[in-house]
């Protein structure tokens, strides 16, 4: 893998629905430069085995008023990287897995295009 993203001259990497760690050689390489999507407000209902269905479900389950989506810097370990930025979503009370994941996935896509244009912008905006 390395050396596919070394021989496109890929900077930064975006993981967003990744459920697997990276391998350390990739990590050492991006260190700082390798970002990932995940769909709550970590640390809350983060960590191995915590993505899609199964985060909204737990959400659910544990009856917090708001979620949210996470953009945090990957570590070998599941979802304990720093936070970069969050965006909350509120829970409503007729949500199912699927409506919440919907909100939740649009708040992330947004989220996301925030994050990385906030490092590939011109000082200034454009």
């Amino acid at each position: 893998m390395l050396r596919a993203l070394s021989e496109y001259r890929v900077t930064h990497l975006a993981l967003a629905g990744y459920t697997k760690l990276i391998g350390t050689e990739v990590l050492a390489a991006y260190r700082g430069r390798a970002f990932n999507l995940h769909p709550s407000l970590l640390p809350a209902f983060g960590g191995k085995g915590m993505y899609g269905h199964r985060v909204h479900a737990a959400v659910l389950a544990s009856g917090v008023p708001v979620t949210g989506v996470t953009v945090h810097l990957i570590t070998d370990t599941y979802d304990d990287g720093p936070i970069i930025a969050q965006a909350e979503v509120k829970v409503r009370t007729d949500d199912d897995v699927y409506s919440l994941a919907a909100r939740v996935e649009e708040a992330g896509r947004e989220l996301l295009v925030r994050v990385l244009s906030s490092f590939f912008s011109p000082p200034g905006g454009r």
